[in-house]
């Protein structure tokens, strides 16, 4: 279950009949979901996920809420290994982060988060930033749900 907070981003992508519109880090599924049933009509939408393991479950939340999408399990960042060179007009880019932004949720992440997590996270980031640009359509747009910063400035 997403919560309230997670599915606003799929408002704010201004979706419209005849898009295609591609979900980047896709699994579990639930903001796919989100964006297909905020606006019927789109002409196709592609949920990527890089875990075999997780990508089961956005299946099985699309067939409970009798909805389809274009499943991939691949690393958005590398484009060559899935994109078919049709570009999309919307992009839901949800990056792996620290999950420090939900910690009044999940307590539990101040114990198990490490400063030395954060560089290798803000380079899987910059990758798929990177990446997205390239399959964006021109006139296109995305939107990338807030990642939590800290004071000190990470350079990668």
């Amino acid at each position: 279950m997403q919560d309230e907070a997670a599915q606003l981003c799929t408002t704010l992508m201004d979706l419209a009949p005849g898009q295609r519109v591609l979900d980047a880090c896709a699994a579990p599924g639930g903001k796919t979901c989100a964006i297909l049933e905020s606006c019927g009509q789109l002409e196709e939408v592609v949920a990527i996920d890089e875990s075999a393991d997780r990508l089961p479950r956005v299946q099985e939340n699309l067939e409970r809420l009798d909805l389809v999408a274009t499943l991939k399990q691949a690393d958005a960042a590398d484009i060559d290994q899935w994109w078919d060179r049709k570009p999309f007009d919307r992009i839901l880019l949800d990056v792996p982060c620290s999950a420090t932004g939900v910690i009044r949720r999940h307590p539990d992440i101040k114990l198990l988060r490490r400063e030395s997590d954060i560089v290798p996270l803000a380079s899987i980031q910059l990758g798929l930033l990177e990446s997205m640009w390239q399959v964006l359509a021109p006139g296109g747009a995305w939107s990338m749900p807030p990642v939590r910063c800290f004071r000190r400035r990470i350079t990668v």
